[in-house]
């Protein structure tokens, strides 16, 4: 990096940079010594100086009804950000509290928006609830037109898993959900009137909202209480399905 870069680095415009070098080796200059250097119009190398002593880079004296403009020394120049420095870190506390603060409010939210995200948080899951049960509302039809080998492993790699899942299904589901007894998992059937596309699964500790039709668009949610919420409402909606519309 050259000194024209290193001198930007601070923060200066190309032009600003190239003034303040040519002021420091020039000494008192006008404007108009200034614009003729460095091939500039007078028109521009005003606002130039003027936005350079605003930030400390340059000095205006007045001499016999002229300006004249001087460099600040380097020495000087890294004293004024050394000060601007100090007083930054003297807000970290105060800066940081309101990060925290952010945070705090949007923790436990995660989105996905894509189809390699989805299969990623998929297999999260494998290995987060490895050995517990949890609860899923689908349509599977919805998801005939995602990636069925992904599907087909992920349910059997779920079973694999030890994992015990009891599914709540719209009607239409019926002839795209599996029977295999290995794929260790409950199912009833949604009355006909009940339609949605979307699919809730809701796990011990989170849910996660997917949409497979728009390309894998899903919505999690790390809150416990959140989650508790959504396995009281499935186990209602449980109990009121009859055995016979399984």
């Amino acid at each position: 990096m050259n000194t024209l870069q290193t001198v930007e680095e601070l923060g200066l415009k190309p032009n600003e940079a190239r003034v303040y070098l040519a002021l420091l080796e020039h000494g008192d200059a006008t404007a108009s010594d200034i614009a003729r250097d460095l091939h500039l119009k007078r028109t521009t190398a005003y606002p130039l100086l003027t936005k350079l002593g605003e930030r400390g880079f340059v000095s205006i004296t007045i001499k016999h009804h002229r300006h004249y403009y001087r460099a600040e020394q380097p020495e000087r120049v890294l004293e004024f950000y050394q000060r601007k420095l100090s007083a930054f870190e003297q807000l970290l506390p105060s800066l940081k509290a309101l990060t925290d603060k952010a945070v705090h409010e949007t923790a436990g939210v995660r989105y996905i928006e894509n189809v390699a995200g989805l299969k990623q948080l998929y297999y999260e899951d494998l290995e987060r609830y490895r050995g517990k049960t949890f609860r899923i509302i689908s349509n599977n039809e919805q998801w005939e037109n995602f990636d069925g080998s992904f599907l087909h492993d992920y349910l059997y790699d779920r079973a694999k898993a030890n994992i015990k899942t009891k599914l709540l299904l719209t009607e239409n589901s019926k002839p795209f959900s599996s029977q295999d007894p290995k794929l260790k998992r409950e199912v009833k059937f949604l009355p006909p009137q009940w339609r949605f596309d979307s699919t809730i699964n809701i796990y011990p500790e989170s849910i996660s909202v997917v949409a497979p039709t728009k390309n894998g668009l899903a919505v999690v949610i790390d809150i416990p209480v959140m989650a508790d919420v959504f396995q009281t409402v499935f186990d209602m909606l449980w109990e009121f399905i009859p055995e016979q519309q399984r």
